[in-house]
């Protein structure tokens, strides 16, 4: 048995050499005696994977496994694996697993189907943390001042629908999340926005978005290439030479 040290969402031999990054350690792997804070340590246990994890819910399988899908499951080969899984029970309650890796992100997807049957696919992105777990099942995040095109806001006030894609690229790690959804005006709310609002981050917030998730599930780390931030190289080199970000001015938002 390992013990490792989170540092935001890198995971650091704590005996090791300083910025020794174990990037195909994944959240399966790891058990939680406390949230995946800063500096927090985490004990991890070597154990053999099966090619199908039971990490899904049924509730997954509820919302994607259409008559049209497990036609396909079964043509293909994966039906009989995929009909096991379906008899596991709900999950939608969070975990501290899923909790650490959504307040570690700075960025994921949003995906939302307008009322003539098209998707929408966006990107969100702010500061580490922007992506707020407020509860066991509720998250909320700060919509900031865009292009003003309004999609997924429009897709969201007809349907209450959306999924979420979260991906970290140097551990391959990739959550999925549905959930329903509501919008507030950030100035109707003042007591939710100072939840969500990251301090410092110099962007106009104009809405607040609040999800209630239905059902999660990891996928395999096949096919990620790894790629790091400009922030997360910087991270680890500062380890070594705390002068190194002196070399970098700090991030601001595009206004």
């Amino acid at each position: 048995m390992k013990t490792l040290r989170a540092i935001g969402s890198w995971v650091v031999a704590a005996a090791g050499k300083a910025g020794c990054v174990h990037p195909h350690l994944i959240h399966r792997d790891i058990h939680f005696s406390e949230p995946c804070l800063q500096g927090a340590e985490i004990k991890t246990h070597p154990r053999k994977h099966s090619r199908l994890e039971k990490t899904m819910g049924q509730n997954f399988s509820t919302f994607t496994f259409t008559p049209s899908v497990k036609e396909a499951q079964e043509r293909y080969g994966s039906r009989r694996n995929y009909a096991d899984e379906e008899q596991e029970p709900d999950r939608f309650n969070l975990t501290a697993k899923e909790v650490a890796f959504i307040e570690s992100r700075d960025s994921f997807y949003i995906a939302t189907v307008g009322e003539n049957g098209w998707p929408y696919m966006q990107f969100r992105g702010g500061p580490r943390g922007f992506f707020k777990v407020l509860g066991e099942r509720a998250l909320g995040f700060a919509d900031f001042k865009g292009n003003r095109q309004y999609i997924s806001t429009g897709n969201i006030n007809d349907s209450k629908k959306a999924m979420l894609f979260l991906i970290d690229y140097p551990t391959r790690q990739r959550l999925k999340l549905w959930a329903t959804c509501e919008i507030q005006d950030a100035g109707d709310a003042p007591t939710l926005a100072s939840r969500l609002i990251a301090p410092g981050y110099r962007a106009k917030v104009e809405r607040l978005f609040l999800l209630t998730i239905e059902a999660f599930d990891w996928n395999c780390p096949q096919h990620i290439t790894q790629r790091y931030s400009l922030d997360e190289i910087k991270e680890q080199l500062n380890q070594s030479n705390p002068s190194f970000l002196d070399l970098f001015p700090p991030r601001q938002p595009n206004n």
